[in-house]
C-alpha cells in the first residue's frame, strides 16, 4: 500500500495538465470580467433570457481548477433553460494564497454580482453557489459567515451583501483550521504548511 508511516509525506502523484475545453457548451454573455485588482480575480457571465431581473447560480472550481472547467456543465446548461443566469468565478487558490484569501475573493465576486445587478439583469436577492472541493469549502464559508458588507467603504463594490439564499457543494471540506487538520487527519510534514 501506499500508506504514509512514521511521520513522512506519502508519494506524490504526478502532476496532471488540466485542459478544459473553452468553446464547449453556451459562450458567456460576458467573459473575463475583472471583479477585483488580482489578475486572477475573473469571471465569465451566461445570461439567461427573462423579462424579469433572473437569479443567478455563481460556480467555484476546486483549487487545482479554473472556471473554464464548467463551460458545457449540465447544471449551467439547465440554469439557462430554466430562467436562471450562470457565472463561473476564478480565485486565488489556498496552495499560493492562505485563508482566508478565497473566501474574500469569492465574497468579492458576489458583492461584484450584485453591484452589476442592474447592468446585468440579475436579481440581487436571489444568488446562489455551487462548489466542488476548495470551491465547496468557499461557497460553505460563504454561507456560513457574517455578512461581510461595508455600509462605509469608499468601493461600492464592499458595500454590497455577500448573503446567499443558498449553497451546493460537492467533495469540499468544511473547516479550515490548518492545525487541527495536521493534528487529527494528515499528521505528516505538509509543503508549504
Amino acid at each position: 500500500t501506499n500508506a504514509p508511516t512514521g511521520g513522512k509525506q506519502p508519494p506524490r502523484k504526478a502532476a496532471r495538465q488540466k485542459n478544459y475545453e473553452k468553446d464547449a457548451g453556451p459562450r458567456p454573455d460576458l467573459e473575463d470580467v475583472s471583479y477585483g485588482s488580482h489578475e486572477r480575480l475573473k469571471l465569465d457571465l451566461w445570461k439567461t433570457k427573462s423579462s424579469q431581473p433572473a437569479p443567478i447560480l455563481v460556480f467555484f472550481h476546486g483549487g487545482g481548477g479554473d472556471k473554464l472547467m464548467y463551460r458545457g456543465n449540465r447544471l449551467l446548461t439547465f440554469c439557462l433553460t430554466n430562467g436562471i443566469s450562470a457565472a463561473a468565478v476564478d480565485y486565488r487558490p489556498n496552495n499560493q494564497f492562505p485563508f482566508p484569501v478565497p473566501m474574500q475573493d469569492a465574497a468579492r465576486a458576489i458583492q461584484f454580482l450584485r453591484h452589476q445587478a442592474v447592468e446585468y439583469h440579475l436579481d440581487p436577492k436571489r444568488i446562489a453557489t455551487w462548489g466542488t472541493s476548495l470551491g465547496a469549502n468557499v461557497t460553505t464559508w460563504l454561507g456560513y459567515h457574517d455578512d461581510l458588507a461595508k455600509p462605509d467603504s469608499r468601493d461600492p463594490v464592499e458595500r454590497e451583501s455577500t448573503r446567499l439564499l443558498f449553497v451546493m457543494t460537492s467533495a469540499g471540506q468544511t473547516f479550515n483550521d490548518m492545525q487541527l487538520f495536521r493534528e487529527r487527519v494528515y499528521p505528516y510534514n505538509i509543503p508549504g504548511g
